[in-house]
Order: C-alpha cells, then sequence, then structure tokens
C-alpha cells in the first residue's frame, strides 16, 4: 500500500512540475499562469519528489531508489500522455490525486 502513496505522490510531483509551465498551464486552465503561482507549484513539486525519494529510501533501502526511478519514468508518461491529448483533464488528475492520496493516508492513520 505504500507503494501506491509513493506511485500518487509521484505522479503528483509530475504533474505540478508540467502546471508550472506557461504552456501546460494555459492548456489546462486557458489563463497563462503569473510568476508566482508558476513558483509555488515548482516548489511544490520539488518538495514532494523529495519526500517520495526519502519515503521509498526508508521503506525499502536501495530497492526503493530503484522503484522510485519506475515510479518517475511511469508518471512522466502518464502526465505527457494527458498533455498530449486531452490537456484540460490534467487539472482534475490533481484533485483526483489529492483526494487518493488523502484517503489513502486516513486509512493508514486507522491501523
Amino acid at each position: 500500500m505504500i507503494l501506491l502513496v509513493i506511485f500518487l505522490l509521484t505522479l503528483i510531483s509530475f504533474n505540478c512540475f508540467a502546471l508550472a509551465k506557461a504552456n501546460h498551464y494555459r492548456d489546462a486552465f486557458t489563463v497563462r499562469p503569473n510568476q508566482r503561482i508558476s513558483f509555488l507549484l515548482t516548489l511544490a513539486a520539488w518538495i514532494i519528489i523529495l519526500l517520495t525519494v526519502v519515503l521509498s529510501y526508508y521503506q525499502y533501502q536501495g530497492y526503493g531508489v530503484l522503484l522510485w526511478c519506475g515510479f518517475m519514468a511511469m508518471s512522466i508518461v502518464i502526465i505527457t500522455a494527458l498533455i498530449s491529448y486531452k490537456a484540460i483533464f490534467i487539472k482534475w488528475l490533481v484533485l483526483f490525486l489529492l483526494i487518493i492520496t488523502f484517503i489513502i493516508g486516513l486509512f493508514f492513520l486507522s491501523y
């Protein structure tokens, strides 16, 4: 179950990286982001990606870093496909991923 959390957080991180770019943000929200929004998205993406690498290393040691690299590759493919074909769905993906990650986090706290 922790692997799912790491994957979802990695996907959220690369989604934030994509939305930090003006062209992708404009495709998803039909307006250009100001510099503050772009900076906050980039900062959030870096914090989340560092959290995932620490979490995967803490949980699985050296093998966790290898899994994390695989999750990064899968996340990049998913985000690239969404931006290429249906960029409007990328804003809904962030909301969906945050809700799912929150539910899984609550599930972990209950045990």
